[in-house]
């Protein structure tokens, strides 16, 4: 089900609205972001791949503004072929798929040939792969969530309690290791003080101890610290050594401090979801949140806020790459 060929500018306006509509404040005055709350990424509920980018931000929006728990997701035509039907009156939400030029010459490619993230665009779950071909526009799609869907029985993965996915998180954390085609491992972790940040002279991350961290948005204290420590290491992916991130290179240079906060918020919650933590925005990032709207509401600014969770997604793609963490199963059963 599609609604036409879109440009890269009038794809990123056709799926901002959904993602601006789910920054909201809650009972106590207190932003929630679309990922508040969320232990896993949506998925494409048959092949098991999740999404990526801002389709990610878009289906967690639906999700959230329609009380979905699974984060199942599949064409119309995909939940048909596998005995699926969608329950009358449901609406699918907008995704965005890249359209590629199937007359090009095609160049084999992995997802670690240089630039290839910038070349592929936000993919969504049903990426082209192997082949490389010049990308002509988006393609709208209307996908649906399990939720809406009648047939088809579904194998949800079994989901950890926060404290165990919180625990497989650090892991993954710490275990940041240097690879044969790249020598820069992880950044070194010190606890001590009372400030978390990462130092781009010592390539260290500089946390507090565990026992510093207070419970707070249904987190533990110990949950909150490794949620914490997530954005400092998707920081750490930006140094010249690493993805060489611009707005980390040039931190006070502009707006590159609430767009590199921006992408180290969402690569957070990208990590966090890998391993099933519920991500919740850092306390100390409640200040940019007009900026990153500012950037969601504005078509001249639009393009750099989505630019910002395409980065966010390179970033945990480089870690998990580099800690084990990217693997990926069918959740659902095809056939009745």
């Amino acid at each position: 089900m599609t609604d036409g060929l879109l440009t890269e500018e009038e794809a990123h306006a056709a799926i901002a609205e959904d993602i601006l509509g789910a920054v909201e404040r809650n009972a106590a005055g207190e932003w929630v972001m679309p990922w508040a709350g969320f232990s896993a990424r949506p998925t494409n509920a048959f092949s098991g791949r999740p999404f990526k980018g801002q389709n990610t931000l878009a289906l967690w929006a639906a999700a959230r503004r329609n009380g979905y728990t699974a984060h199942l997701w599949a064409s119309p035509e995909a939940w048909e072929r596998n005995g699926g039907a969608i329950r009358t009156g449901e609406t699918g939400t907008l995704i965005l798929v890249p359209i590629f030029d199937e007359e090009a010459p095609a160049a084999a490619w992995t997802r670690e040939t240089p630039g290839i993230a910038r070349k592929l665009g936000p993919i969504g779950g049903d990426a082209l792969g192997g082949q490389l071909r010049p990308m002509i526009g988006f393609e709208r799609q209307r996908w649906f969530n399990v939720h809406q869907v009648d047939g088809v029985p579904i194998a949800p993965p079994a989901v950890p309690s926060p404290t165990q996915a919180a625990l497989k998180l650090e892991d993954a954390l710490l275990s940041w290791q240097p690879l044969p085609d790249d020598p820069v491992g992880g950044p070194a972790l010190i606890e001590g003080g009372v400030r978390a940040f990462w130092n781009p002279a010592t390539d260290r991350v500089n946390m507090p101890p565990k026992a510093a961290f207070q419970p707070r948005d249904e987190l533990s204290g110990y949950e909150y610290y490794v949620l914490t420590f997530a954005h400092e290491c998707t920081h750490a992916t930006g140094s010249a050594s690493r993805l060489r991130r611009d707005t980390l290179l040039n931190y006070a240079k502009g707006n590159n401090r609430p767009k590199e906060e921006l992408v180290a918020e969402i690569g957070a919650a990208f990590l966090c979801a890998q391993f099933g933590l519920p991500a919740q925005l850092l306390s100390h990032n409640t200040a940019y949140i007009a900026s990153w709207m500012q950037h969601l509401g504005s078509r001249g600014k639009r393009k750099s806020f989505f630019w910002a969770v395409g980065q966010a997604e390179n970033a945990c793609a480089y870690i998990l790459r580099r800690a084990g963490g990217g693997r990926h199963r069918p959740l659902a059963t095809a056939g009745a």
